[in-house]
């Protein structure tokens, strides 16, 4: 390599041979208490710094990242996803617990007791309209009767509104 050629060249030139060769630097001393005003989190020894590069490039972590994430996205997909199709519903499912615990049979009866009310009810309200209808029907009736004596006896002045009976 160059510096061993360097080194060997160095031996036979004798006291040049210290200057020649790689000297390392003096470490220089630091005061305990910088003056700068730097946060504490910027000043990181040089082993710290290798720390922190190792942790940030390490291909487990990348690996361990990736996985977490895809984690997170599967199980927001099964939370939030489309909820799976049941093979019967819920009102079937609840037909079958009342026939297999006993109680199809009042729930059928309470129906058909509800459809009877109901149709109860239906009955009476038509009975009313057509009541109110015929009703009405007596009542146009009467007016239209009124209308023809008011004519027979007074003729085109009965649909006058202006002569108000006078």
């Amino acid at each position: 390599g160059g510096r061993a050629a360097l080194i060997r060249r160095a031996a036979a030139l004798g006291p040049l041979r210290t200057t020649l060769q790689r000297t390392r630097a003096a470490p220089r001393r630091r005061r305990r208490c910088p003056t700068t005003a730097t946060m504490p989190e910027k000043r990181l020894t040089r082993s710290n710094h290798r720390t922190q590069q190792a942790l940030t490039n390490h291909p487990a972590i990348i690996a361990y990242v990736c996985v977490g994430l895809v984690f997170c996205i599967v199980s927001c997909f099964k939370v939030f996803g489309h909820r799976r199709r049941r093979k019967f519903s819920k009102k079937q499912l609840d037909r079958l617990r009342d026939w297999r615990d006993g109680r199809a049979e009042t729930k059928v009866e309470s129906q058909i007791r509800k459809m009877k009310d109901k149709l109860k009810t239906m009955k009476q309200r038509r009975r009313l309209e057509r009541g109110r209808d015929a009703h009405e029907r007596l009542l146009d009736e009467a007016e239209a009767r009124r209308d023809a004596r008011g004519r027979e006896v007074y003729g085109d002045e009965w649909d006058n509104p202006d002569n108000d009976g006078t």
